[in-house]
C-alpha cells in the first residue's frame, strides 16, 4: 500500500474480530502527528474485542506505527499488537487514554529510532 497523503494509512472505528497482518504500507509524504495504523473504540458500552494487528511493514516518515484510543470506548479481550517492523517512525505503539479493561499484548515490534 502506498500512502500519498500525509493521515493514517489504515483507519478502523469500534471494531471486533479484525486483523491487519503482513501489509507493506509505503508513506511517500512525511506524515507528522499521525499513525500508519490508527485505531479507536468509539462506541460506549460496546468493547472492540480480538483484534490484532502483525507482521506489518511500515516504511517512511511517519509518527506513530501503531494507536489503539481507548476513548469514549473500551477495548477489550483478545486485543494485541505483535512483530511489526517501522523503523522510521518517531515512537512505536501508542496506547491512548484509559480505554483498556484488558491489557493488550504488545511484544516483538520493532519500531522507532532504535529498531535496529
Amino acid at each position: 500500500m502506498q500512502q500519498g497523503t500525509a493521515f493514517h494509512a489504515v483507519t478502523m472505528s469500534s471494531m471486533s474480530r479484525a486483523i491487519v497482518a503482513n501489509n507493506l504500507i509505503t508513506y511517500t509524504v512525511p506524515a507528522p502527528a499521525y499513525s500508519a495504523i490508527y485505531t479507536r473504540a468509539v462506541n460506549v458500552g460496546v468493547e472492540s474485542t480480538a483484534v490484532g494487528i502483525t507482521g506489518n511493514m511500515i516504511s517512511g516518515t511517519v509518527t506513530y506505527a501503531v494507536t489503539l484510543d481507548g476513548s469514549p470506548g473500551t477495548f477489550g479481550k483478545g486485543v494485541s499488537v505483535t512483530n511489526n517492523t517501522a523503523p522510521g517512525t518517531v515512537f512505536g505503539v501508542r496506547l491512548n487514554n484509559t480505554g483498556f479493561t484488558t491489557p493488550p499484548t504488545v511484544c516483538g515490534n520493532a519500531v522507532g529510532p532504535s529498531a535496529y
